[in-house]
């Protein structure tokens, strides 16, 4: 009989250890390299550590730390296709592929000013990805849900809990990309 509350004891321990470490997995954000799916081709082995020049004069691709090379202070996000300078609030915290030694040289390579990559966003005009901390461009207020669609307004009793996937300037954006308000989301 004693033999049975130790073996319930260890397996509610294991099914602990299991779930604790099931929630710890998060989503894989890609699976397939950028450049594979723009069409570039994959990227060799020299340029994913450290190669030279992924997309022409001006560029490099970032060393395992992160560091560029010395003096380049824009930074290129392959995911988004955006670049950053020193003067976007993101500039610290974005996952950055490759350097360029400049703006033009960034340009060149087909990537989008963050200012003018965040006014056209995945639903289209005055729509933009929340930034990694969830906040959205200054002066945009309303959250948008991808998984329900719905769009919460600052009235929205749930607005401070929400998480925003997709910042919108205003409603009539949230409309133009198919979200629907929250209050008539719930009526249905």
């Amino acid at each position: 009989m004693h033999d049975i509350n130790w073996w319930l004891m260890a397996a509610g321990f294991l099914l602990g250890l299991l779930l604790t470490f099931a929630f710890m997995i998060r989503r894989v954000e890609r699976e397939v390299p950028v450049s594979a799916v723009m069409g570039r081709g994959t990227a060799s082995a020299a340029e994913r550590v450290g190669g030279h020049e992924p997309y022409g004069a001006g560029s490099a691709r970032a060393v395992a730390s992160g560091s560029g090379p010395a003096g380049w202070t824009v930074k290129g996000n392959e995911e988004s296709m955006l670049y950053h300078t020193p003067d976007s609030p993101n500039y610290n915290r974005i996952v950055h592929d490759v350097w360029f030694r400049n703006e033009e040289s960034a340009q060149r390579a087909g990537f989008t000013h963050w200012g003018e990559g965040r006014a056209t966003g995945p639903y289209g005009a005055g729509s933009a990805k929340a930034a990694t901390d969830g906040s959205g461009p200054a002066g945009w207020t309303v959250k948008g849900n991808e998984d329900s669609m719905l769009y919460h307004t600052p009235d929205s009793p749930n607005y401070k809990q929400t998480i925003a996937e997709v910042w919108f300037r205003n409603e009539e954006s949230a409309q133009r990309a198919g979200f629907t308000h929250w209050g008539k989301g719930r009526q249905n």
